[in-house]
């Protein structure tokens, strides 16, 4: 059923369980191939309040990143299957970057797999 799996990988600790997910639904499907794309490594939390303005724009702009990166590898990969983390909202929530994994879902031509 699910060919051609993508695993979008963009915050460690989220991209485990989904790499989990994501292998095992390829052996139980006998995929042909498991696509891995990582889109960019997180903003560090630790930056704080001084340099608040600067980190809200590069994770609005990594969050851009990983939907724009995710989307183009599942189009010329012909992806079957699209499996991601679920990053739960920080402090500030969807003001700053919102959900990848939303957007991915909202855009994709194929189904979206979200992983806990």
């Amino acid at each position: 059923m699910f060919d051609n799996i993508l695993l979008a990988a963009e915050n460690v600790d989220h991209s485990i369980q989904a790499a989990k997910v994501a292998g095992e639904t390829a052996r139980a499907m006998n995929s042909s191939s498991l696509c891995i794309v990582v889109a960019y490594p997180p903003v560090p939390d630790f930056l704080g309040a001084p340099v608040c303005e600067r980190v809200s724009a590069a994770r609005l702009t990594r969050a851009e990143a990983v939907v724009e990166t995710t989307l183009v590898v599942s189009q010329e990969q012909g992806s079957d299957l699209i499996v991601m983390g679920l990053q739960e909202p920080g402090p500030l929530g969807h003001l700053v970057a919102g959900h990848e994994s939303e957007a991915v879902v909202d855009q994709a031509r194929c189904p979206v797999m979200i992983v806990r």
